[in-house]
């Protein structure tokens, strides 16, 4: 289950309550919750998990991609 909606559930808060407490679109708000955004931005990523009263961290693992198009020093 999505950390969100798994989040608004303890809370016993809906979709909706997000969208306003954010001032984030309610269908922008579906779409994380449904897994069809990954990757929000920062800055949406803080109005979420400052409404759920959690850390973004807890909502989103932040890893740092790998570019395969660059080579590792020192290899060509």
């Amino acid at each position: 289950m999505n950390k969100i909606k798994t989040r608004l559930k303890e809370l016993g808060k809906s979709q909706t309550w997000l969208a306003i407490e954010t001032k984030l679109a309610l269908p922008f708000i579906n779409s994380i919750v449904k897994d069809k955004i990954l990757a929000p931005k920062i800055s949406t990523g803080l109005k979420i998990s400052h409404a759920l009263g959690v850390s973004i961290e807890s909502l989103w693992s932040f890893e740092e991609k790998k570019d395969v198009n660059k080579s590792e020093p020192g290899k060509p």
